[in-house]
């Protein structure tokens, strides 16, 4: 462990805290623990339960020198994260996350995975930084994507020094390799598994391997219609609006492991916007046109991204989970508009009423839109961020089976996207002007 002059820091033992705690705004009051560490810091900063245990967290991987020539240890923004989520899943930290696509590089090469970060654990990050108990070290990878390593300063050491050991118990059992001793000597170590795009927690001493679950994201019961900006529509055929079976995302479940979510902030009559670039041009617009029976008289039908290999036998067998296209407007040299309905399977329990919008040019600009009706309990007046992430989530995965199968096998081959999601609403609740986040006071 990092020593402070001669004593080190686990030779300190102090009282537990009392078992009578209760939950006040969210967070584990820490009664006069804010105290002592205001004192130790000087300063008057609202200190919680879990921003002592964020930076002890840090420390046991990241500690700045204590003499000359010592070398320092930093620990990176994407491993910690998996920490972070880790103490989460375990009650450590009393934090909420959501899926975010994050860049994980590996050897040169970065890949985008969805990840279950804690917003809430970032904000703390910067607070501990703020007040000098935390530094940040900012690198490139090989492939020239940032990457940020944290550290625990002398400030934040001597914090630590003045709460109560046992404050961190809980905290062992999530970094320390279990064994029958419970010795806590042997720390996790964060690996990621490139033939599994998984996160493993690992030690190489004693063999202790297992994969985190903080790549699997939670599904959530939803209802929305399908959305096309006019100034993107040429024709008057109506869309479907699906406002009328809202209700049948409330009987609908979830697999979202935190049942309290704490909602700071709320939108309503929320619209997603997807834009996809693809290589278009007049004929590949007249194909696409034609295959989807735009000049039929029943211009709608079903499709499937499967090649037909025996076209001439009687019977064909295609998975579940095919597209429902119906043909809005069209020009068969410069745009076609459809919305599609998604037949996906999904878990057991979980409702998911899905229909897109689609707009395709001839420029190659792809936009994927939808109205959200109501996600699980609540209606599109009011839906909470944490709701609309796992959302989201979906609608980018499934977007892009959409055009998949829309698609020949050709552009397939070709096809090199690059997305821009756009989230609009027409209110947000609480509305508070931007400057209140980037301020220092926000009493």
């Amino acid at each position: 462990m990092c020593a402070m002059g001669d004593v080190e820091l686990e030779d300190f033992s102090f009282d537990s805290e009392s078992e009578d705690e209760v939950i006040e705004g969210g967070k584990r009051p820490v009664h006069d623990l804010a105290q002592i560490i205001a004192e130790e810091a000087g300063t008057d900063f609202a200190w919680t339960t879990e921003h002592v245990l964020l930076c002890r967290l840090i420390s046991l991987y990241g500690r700045c020198a204590l003499k000359p020539g010592e070398q320092e240890t930093w620990v990176r923004s994407t491993p910690l994260n998996v920490l972070i989520y880790e103490c989460i899943s375990a009650g450590v930290l009393d934090f909420d996350y959501s899926p975010v696509l994050q860049d994980v590089s590996y050897r040169g090469e970065s890949k985008k995975v969805w990840l279950n970060l804690s917003q809430e654990a970032m904000a703390a990050i910067d607070d501990l930084r703020s007040t000098g108990m935390i530094r940040a070290v900012r690198m490139y990878t090989e492939d020239y994507k940032p990457s940020t390593g944290f550290q625990v300063s002398l400030a934040g050491l001597a914090m630590m020094k003045a709460v109560p050991q046992a404050l961190f118990d809980e905290l062992r059992h999530v970094v320390y390799v279990p064994d029958d001793q419970n010795t806590y000597k042997d720390m996790v170590q964060i690996s990621w598994n490139p033939h599994k795009d998984l996160f493993a927690l690992k030690s190489d001493k004693t063999g202790y391997y297992r994969y985190s679950t903080i790549t699997e994201v939670e599904d959530v019961s939803y209802v929305c219609s399908p959305y096309i900006p006019n100034v993107l529509r040429r024709g008057n055929e109506p869309s479907t609006n699906n406002r009328a079976r809202a209700e049948e995302a409330f009987s609908g479940m979830t697999n979202i492991k935190d049942g309290d979510l704490m909602e700071a902030i709320t939108l309503g009559e929320v619209r997603y916007l997807l834009v996809e670039w693809v290589p278009f041009g007049e004929n590949s617009i007249s194909h696409m046109c034609l295959n989807l029976g735009a000049l039929e008289r029943n211009g709608q039908g079903m499709f499937s991204s499967v090649i037909d290999q025996a076209p001439s036998e009687l019977v064909l067998n295609v998975p579940a989970g095919l597209t429902h296209v119906k043909i809005l407007d069209y020009d068969l040299l410069h745009h076609i508009n459809v919305e599609a309905e998604i037949n996906y399977p999904e878990e057991e329990g979980i409702v998911q009423v899905e229909f897109f919008g689609i707009h395709i040019s001839t420029r190659g600009n792809v936009v994927f839109g939808l109205a959200v009706d109501s996600v699980m309990t609540k209606r599109a007046d009011s839906v909470s961020i944490d709701l609309l992430t796992r959302m989201a989530v979906d609608v980018v995965q499934d977007s892009s089976t959409i055009l998949d199968d829309m698609m020949t096998a050709y552009q397939r081959e070709q096809m090199e996207a690059l997305y821009q999601v756009c989230v609009a609403s027409v209110a947000v609740s609480p509305l508070i002007p931007p400057v209140y986040w980037t301020s220092t006071d926000r009493t």
